[in-house]
């Protein structure tokens, strides 16, 4: 694989030693110097990959363009491939552009995300902004997950199955039909019983509860039948709960948004992801 490595240096007439230098680098920034000298028929998918990289970094490119590159790894091999390649990239100084369906790898390693629907910029901005601020549900739900109350929009206010709901972050949409947009980790579950004393309390049925060591989730049904998540932390006070048993939902106002419905879209996207 050494060879292989120094394929494109030796198109550009890269002396030996100079290329042998490069070569060597970039295999062990990607930890597998130690299979230079296998074929590429002896190598996993994920050695692989690590190899296509190392050749293109042992160019000291200035841009460097990613496209789905942990495509076809299973999810370990992924998460150690995304590990070492983030290591790699630390000390380099080229621009990478990443294209990605998968939101977390965006969020994970851009300084700067491109969200794209259907060839069109859909909205730009850091990790952050883009999932504390969508401008639309597509965005709110490509990047993480969403608890959407589905209403009507009034005065300001959301008409929810006969309840106001209050959200204040953002601004308020030019429509009628819309959706209050809340992160699950954002709202909080409580027992039957008088409906809690606050802006926003939404009742519902436990659907099911996973729990994954450190957080758990809750899919609640709503009265309108729609279906709601909720995450809770390790460190939270947990309630109790049980399928189909009545709980209420609360969430703050200024952790909510209200957009518009029909700005959700089905077709295809892809998160563009410069790093570091």
């Amino acid at each position: 694989m050494r060879r292989n490595v120094e394929l494109p240096l030796r198109w550009r007439k890269v002396p030996r030693e100079e290329r042998g230098r490069a070569a060597t680098a970039a295999l062990e920034r990607l930890r597998v110097a130690h299979l230079a000298d296998r074929r590429a028929n002896e190598l996993s998918g994920g050695e692989q990959q690590r190899v296509n990289l190392a050749r293109a970094l042992a160019l000291d490119p200035s841009v460097l363009l990613l496209d789905e590159p942990a495509a076809g790894l299973d999810p370990q091999t992924r998460s150690t491939f995304f590990a070492d390649l983030e290591q790699a990239l630390a000390d380099h100084a080229a621009t990478v552009v990443q294209v990605s369906h998968r939101a977390e790898e965006a969020l994970r390693f851009a300084d700067r995300v491109v969200v794209l629907v259907d060839g069109r910029v859909h909205q730009v901005g850091t990790p952050a902004d883009l999932y504390e601020h969508p401008n639309s549900l597509f965005v709110a739900q490509f990047l993480g997950e969403s608890s959407l109350f589905h209403g009507t929009l009034d005065g300001g206010r959301v008409d929810f199955n006969g309840r106001s709901l209050e959200a204040t972050r953002g601004e308020l949409p030019d429509a009628r039909d819309v959706a209050v947009v809340v992160r699950p980790e954002r709202v909080s579950l409580h027992p039957d019983g008088p409906p809690p004393a606050t802006a926003n309390a939404v009742s519902g049925r436990v659907v099911q509860h996973i729990y994954f060591g450190n957080s758990r989730k809750v899919e609640v049904r709503l009265d309108d039948g729609a279906t709601v998540l909720v995450r809770e932390s390790a460190s939270a006070a947990v309630t109790p709960v049980h399928a189909d048993d009545h709980v209420w939902l609360t969430f703050r106002p200024e952790d909510a948004a209200v957009l518009p419905v029909d700005a959700s879209r089905n077709g295809a996207a892809a998160a563009s992801a410069p790093t570091r």
